[in-house]
C-alpha cells in the first residue's frame, strides 16, 4: 500500500531518471574456445582472425562463429544477414552472450542451477526474408558472442555483417583512470568499467543477472561513484526508490524492482541497517543535506528492526527468521558481524542527527552505542584466541573481526594487531566474494595497514585480472574457479557492482597506490 508520502518520493525518483549515454562498439576478433586446464574455468579463447574477416565467411546450417568485443559491454546487439542463393526456408539464428569464455564454450543445457534458466543469455530468432537488418530488443551484458546458424538448411548460405553493440551507461565511457603504477592502473580501469556498466537507470547489482537495485551494493557503488563519475542524481534517485517502496512497517527493501513499476523486492536485515550510512555518505559527498533531512525518518526507522533482537545483555541474537548477508559463504556465522553492523549504523545516525540539529537523538543514539560496544568487548571477545567469536559455536571469521573494526569497537592501536593476526591465521573462516573483501580492505586501510592492503589488492582483484577479467565478478575464490552460490558457475554475474570498489579505495587512501 503506497502512502501519499511514498508516492511523492517515487515521483521524485522518476524526475531523476537519467538519459543514458550510448556508444557503438564493434567486435575486435574472431576466436574459438580451447579447453585449457590452466585457464579460468578451464577455457581460453584463441584468436583466429580479425573481426573484419567475418564478411568473408558464408554459413551453412549448423555453422557457428564466436566474436570477441575486446571488453565487457552492456547494450543492444545490431547486425544484418545476407543471402547467397535462393532462400527456401526460414533462417534460424541462435545468439549466446558470454561475460566469460566458459559461457560461449559450454552448453547451457541441461541446466541444473537454482536460479531461473532464463538468466542465461541466449536468444533464438527466425528470419523469413533476407537480407535483413535488426537490433535485438533485449539488453545483454557480454564480451563474447557466439552466433549459431541453428537451422539445417544447406541449399543456401548466409553472411553476417555490420555486427555491433549499442552500449549504454548512465556514467561516461571515458574512464577516469588514476595515473598510477601500471599494476594499479589496470585494476582501476577494470573497477571503473565494472561501475560504468552497472550504472544504468539505477545502480544495478549486475547487468547480466538480477539487474536489481540492492541497497548494500548501492552503498559501495555510490562511494566509488562520488570519487570517479560523480553522478549524484543517480544516487538520489535510488535513495528515493528505497524510501518510496518501503513496507507498511517502514522497513526499506533489501532490493527494489524498478520495472514495470518500482516494487519492494525482499527483506534483508543487514541492508536495512545500511540505509543510514548510505544516506550519510550521499549527504557528505553531494552537500545535499535537504535530502538527508527529508529521509531522516526512514533512516532512523531502520535501526529499530535490528534493535528488537538485541537482548537485555545488549547482545544481538540472530532470530533465524531474517536474511542476514555479509558474504557468499554458507559456513559463516553472522551474529557478531550483525552486532557490529548495528553499531556501524548507529554511528552514521549520530552524524546525521548532529548535522540535522537533533541533539536529543544524538544523545540517545550515543548511549546505545556505548551499550552495544561494551557488550561486544565483554561477550564476543575471546581472550584466549585473541579474536571476536560469533554464535553458539564461537566461530572465528574474517567477517567478525573486520566488522568489529569498522564499527569502531576497538581503537586503531587494538585493531591493527587483530587484523594482522587474522591474516596470519589459516583456520579462520575466510571470504568468498568481493563484497566482504572490500570491507577487509577498508578495515586494513582505516588502521594504517597499507602493505597488507596492497598485497590483498594484488592477490584478490589482481587474481581476477590474471584470469582475464575486464570487469570484476560477483564471487571469486582463487582456489575454486567454479564456485557459485547458485549451483552453476554459468549463471554467476561477472560484472558486479560490489566488486568495483578498488577505484574508491585508491582515491580515499592514496597510500594504497604509492
Amino acid at each position: 500500500m503506497f502512502t501519499t508520502q511514498s508516492i511523492r518520493w517515487l515521483q521524485q525518483a522518476q524526475t531523476l531518471l537519467p538519459q543514458l549515454t550510448e556508444r557503438l562498439f564493434s567486435p575486435t576478433s574472431l576466436v574459438e574456445p580451447c579447453a585449457d586446464s590452466d585457464a579460468f574455468q578451464g577455457w581460453r579463447l584463441q584468436q583466429i582472425a580479425p573481426a573484419a574477416e567475418l564478411v568473408n565467411r558464408w554459413m551453412s546450417g549448423g555453422d557457428s562463429v564466436v566474436l570477441d568485443f575486446g571488453e565487457h559491454l552492456v547494450g543492444h546487439l545490431a547486425f544484418s544477414v545476407h543471402l547467397s542463393g535462393t532462400q527456401n526456408a526460414p533462417v534460424r539464428l541462435q545468439f549466446i552472450f558470454g561475460e566469460t569464455p566458459a559461457e560461449v564454450a559450454e552448453p547451457f543445457d541441461p541446466y541444473r542451477g537454482n536460479l531461473s534458466r532464463a538468466w542465461l543469455q541466449d536468444e533464438v530468432i527466425n528470419l523469413d526474408e533476407l537480407p535483413h537488418a535488426m537490433q535485438l530488443p533485449r539488453r545483454y551484458a557480454f564480451r563474447y558472442l557466439r552466433i549459431v546458424r541453428a537451422d539445417t538448411e544447406d541449399d543456401f548460405l548466409i553472411q553476417l555483417r555490420d555486427i555491433s553493440c549499442h552500449a549504454l551507461t548512465a556514467a561516461s565511457f571515458e574512464l577516469p583512470v588514476q595515473p598510477t603504477p601500471a599494476a594499479f592502473a589496470d585494476i582501476d580501469r577494470v573497477s571503473l568499467r565494472t561501475l560504468r556498466n552497472c550504472m544504468q537507470t539505477v545502480f544495478e547489482d549486475g547487468p547480466k543477472r538480477d539487474r536489481r537495485l540492492w541497497l548494500g551494493d548501492l552503498r559501495l557503488m555510490a562511494q566509488t561513484n562520488y570519487l570517479t563519475f560523480r553522478n549524484f542524481a543517480l544516487v538520489k534517485r535510488c535513495l528515493y526508490l528505497f524510501a518510496g517502496t518501503a513496507g507498511e512497517d517502514g522497513m526499506v527493501a533489501g532490493s527494489v524492482y524498478e520495472r514495470p513499476r518500482p516494487l519492494y523486492g525482499n527483506s534483508l536485515l543487514t541492508f536495512a541497517c545500511l540505509f543510514a550510512p548510505t544516506l550519510l555518505d550521499y549527504a557528505q559527498a553531494s552537500g545535499d543535506w535537504e535530502l538527508a533531512r527529508e529521509l531522516w525518518p526512514v533512516a532512523r526507522r531502520q535501526i529499530d528492526f535490528a534493535l528488537q533482537y538485541v537482548q537485555s545483555d545488549q547482545l544481538f541474537i540472530d532470530p533465524g527468521t531474517w536474511w542476514i548477508f555479509f558474504d557468499w559463504c554458507e559456513a559463516l556465522d553472522n551474529q557478531a558481524s550483525m552486532h557490529a553492523c548495528i553499531i556501524y549504523s548507529l554511528r552514521a545516525l549520530v552524524v546525521l542527527a548532529d548535522n540535522l540539529g537533533l541533539p536529543q537523538e544524538v544523545a540517545a543514539l550515543q548511549a546505545r552505542i556505548v551499550q552495544l560496544v561494551d557488550a561486544a568487548r565483554t561477550l564476543l571477545w575471546d581472550e584466549e584466541q585473541g579474536f571476536f567469536i560469533s554464535g553458539v559455536q564461537r566461530q572465528c571469521s574474517w567477517s567478525s573481526q573486520v566488522w568489529m573494526v569498522l564499527a569502531g569497537v576497538l581503537t586503531p592501536a587494538e585493531a591493527a594487531p587483530l587484523l594482522q593476526r587474522m591474516l596470519a591465521q589459516p583456520d579462520l573462516v575466510r571470504p568468498n566474494g568481493p563484497y566482504l573483501y572490500h570491507h577487509v580492505m577498508e578495515a586494513l586501510l582505516s588502521v594504517g595497514l597499507v602493505s597488507e592492503a596492497q598485497a590483498l589488492l594484488q592477490e584478490y582483484w589482481g587474481g581476477m585480472l590474471a584470469r582475464g577479467a575486464t570487469t570484476f565478478w560477483e564471487v571469486f575464490n582463487p582456489a575454486d574457479d567454479r564456485l557459485s552460490p547458485y549451483a552453476n558457475h554459468l549463471v554467476n554475474s561477472y560484472c558486479h557492482a560490489w566488486s568495483s570498489t578498488p577505484s574508491y579505495l585508491m582515491r580515499k587512501y592514496p597510500a594504497l597506490i604509492k
